[in-house]
């Protein structure tokens, strides 16, 4: 029944594709490593979000262990098989790593790579351009079998563009990677494109994402999203995670979650918005009444969805007044 099941999913999808062109579905490209032969196993959910840049290794170690020696499944859209030794030998304890790289659409409904996600104890999306991922993936089999892994409560994990689709709110970046001072000055900015109905991670459906963040000054930009997000989500709060490189946040199947980080200084930051914000005007700058950046470190625990935490590294209470954040006196 579950193979019918499954395979008819895959012959609607292609019917509907046909609708528009149809195209005989190619495989992406295929980097493996490890054992040819699917070994069974009962991963736990588990979900890393990491800010790209150098991995921490305690932080994949964590998200390996979560696939109970199972097989790994890596989705990207560059690169090649740069995790498959780094996660079967370096850190090691998977049956086999499989790395796909896609090229284009068409690539999403090879039954090859369906075959690898239906059997994989742990999917991993990798770094490079999440637009490629939302535009390669979304309404296709791939959208729906990472889905389907979720809804089993197997494990998840994602680096910078990888992080960046886990939330229910996802910057999806299709035109050019905006930055925090345009995000301010116009929060309407053509470059500030979101997306919603991706994935379905445990424990992120009220969440948007950013990589990269305190290298790269996106804390005006994640506050951009939250505000467009709120509204996107008519009305409905948004909370955001901006993690910074060589930094992750492990989430564990109890919604808990920890940092683990290559580097003493790096955090992953938690912003919190206290009411619903205004829509801003076309050509506006954003305006927010108040807010506040948690900074979370090795020692700190995070409880989701409640938002409780433990040993919070510094927290700061802002505002943003015609474009430029304001750090207001503690209550």
């Amino acid at each position: 029944m579950k193979f019918l099941f499954n395979s008819l999913i895959r012959v609607v999808f292609v019917l509907l594709w046909g609708a528009f062109a149809y195209c005989e579905p190619t495989a992406p490209k295929l980097y493996h490593t490890g054992a040819g032969e699917d070994f069974v196993t009962q991963p736990e959910f588990g979900a890393l979000l990491m800010g790209g840049a150098t991995e921490p290794d305690d932080g994949v170690e964590w998200l390996l262990n979560k696939a109970k020696g199972g097989d790994v499944v890596v989705l990207r859209a560059s690169g090649s098989d740069g995790y498959n030794d780094y996660f079967y030998r370096e850190i090691g304890g998977v049956n086999s790593v499989r790395s796909f790289v896609f090229s284009s659409r068409n690539e999403a409904f090879s039954n090859t790579v369906l075959d690898a996600l239906e059997q994989a104890e742990l999917i991993f999306l990798a770094g490079g351009d999440q637009a490629k991922y939302l535009r390669y993936w979304k309404g296709t089999p791939v959208q729906v079998l990472i889905n389907q892994h979720l809804a089993k409560g197997k494990p998840i994990g994602g680096t910078s563009a990888g992080l960046a689709v886990l939330g229910d709110t996802v910057y999806a970046a299709y035109k050019d990677s905006i930055k925090s001072g345009e995000a301010l000055r116009d929060p309407n900015s053509e470059d500030l494109t979101l997306e919603r109905g991706f994935l379905k991670v445990p424990y992120l459906q009220n969440v948007v994402t950013d990589s990269h963040f305190s290298e790269r000054g996106r804390l005006g930009r994640m506050l951009a999203f939250q505000v467009m997000g709120t509204h996107l989500r008519n009305g409905d709060p948004l909370v955001a995670i901006g993690v910074d490189e060589s930094t992750a946040l492990a989430i564990d199947t109890n919604g808990v979650a920890q940092v683990f980080s290559r580097v003493a200084h790096s955090r992953v930051y938690l912003s919190v918005l206290q009411a619903n914000p205004s829509m801003p005007d076309e050509d506006a700058p954003l305006n927010l009444e108040e807010a506040y950046v948690i900074a979370l470190d090795r020692d700190s625990e995070l409880q989701l969805p409640d938002l409780k935490i433990d040993e919070a590294y510094a927290i700061s209470r802002i505002e943003v007044r015609d474009g430029e954040i304001k750090e207001l006196e503690p209550r």
